[in-house]
């Protein structure tokens, strides 16, 4: 038995705002906010599946901390909501006793729906919804943990495919390192100077002038790469060339290197 009355009016639409959104009055014809939710979820889970895509992983986790951060606030309101009808329950007994106490009779419809059964619908629904989001969020955040082991396996397998290709251009790299400067240095000391026109240096000649230069380049480099691998230090290199026809030195120089020393010069003298 219900009393239609301010009390009774103010408990429906409290009711009513507390269940608030809900589909009941469309027959549920339409999906509700929790089903809207679980379908967002559902599909959120089947992403994680997909192929691997540039910035597609920001972009999906982005859509979890979104969805888990909305679940997380309608959890909270819907908290809040229990607790309050939990204590406008409590209210509503102590007033039904005081009119009890008192003897007033109010009741106008019989078959009408009382404060306490009105209260007690709010209460079923929004339990319902509380626990809807809290196994909405947990589901998530399993999902999300799933997600970032997943892309973790993917990163080392691209990691290890990205080294092998590495390895493969480091190879390549060598042997164009090595077979570059050999194959030009094959096609000037295999020179035949009798070949060229109007002039009258010997084998002897050429091989002493570019395999001084030839030596001091290679002794350079093998310095150079000895000393980034020693304690900092200056190294002098000495260079010249001799010409055996006038019997006297045409080029001489110093190569000083400074490794690991800020203000050391580094040119030749």
């Amino acid at each position: 038995m219900a009393p239609k009355n301010v009390e009774w009016f103010l408990v429906y639409l409290i009711a009513e705002l507390g269940t608030t959104p809900h589909n009941i009055r469309q027959s549920y014809s339409i999906p509700s906010l929790m089903d809207a939710y679980d379908t967002i979820a559902h599909e959120l889970k089947q992403r994680r599946y997909d192929r691997w895509q540039r910035n597609e992983t920001i972009h999906l986790v982005r859509a979890y901390l979104v969805c888990i951060d909305e679940l997380t606030v309608l959890g909270k309101i819907f908290s809040k909501k229990l607790d309050f009808s939990k204590r406008l329950q409590l209210d509503c007994d102590f007033l039904e006793q005081q009119d009890k106490a008192a003897g007033v009779q109010t009741v106008d419809n019989p078959e009408g729906e009382t404060e306490t059964e009105r209260i007690a619908f709010a209460q079923h629904m929004m339990e319902d919804l509380r626990i809807t989001c809290t196994r909405l969020t947990v589901d998530l955040r399993e999902s999300l943990n799933s997600l970032f082991q997943l892309r973790s396996i993917e990163q080392n397998k691209l990691a290890i495919i990205a080294d092998t290709q590495n390895k493969a251009i480091f190879v390549l790299t060598g042997f164009t390192i090595v077979f570059l400067p050999l194959s030009f240095f094959t096609s000037y000391f295999g020179m035949n100077l009798k070949g060229i026109i109007d002039t009258d240096r010997t084998e002897e000649y050429y091989w002493k002038v570019y395999g001084s230069v030839a030596f001091g380049i290679v002794l350079l480099f093998v310095v150079l790469d000895f000393s980034l691998m020693s304690p900092p230090c200056i190294a002098h290199i000495a260079c010249f060339v001799y010409d055996a026809a006038t019997e006297r030195i045409l080029f001489c120089g110093s190569i000083v290197i400074g490794v690991g020393l800020r203000d050391t010069p580094s040119g030749v003298v």
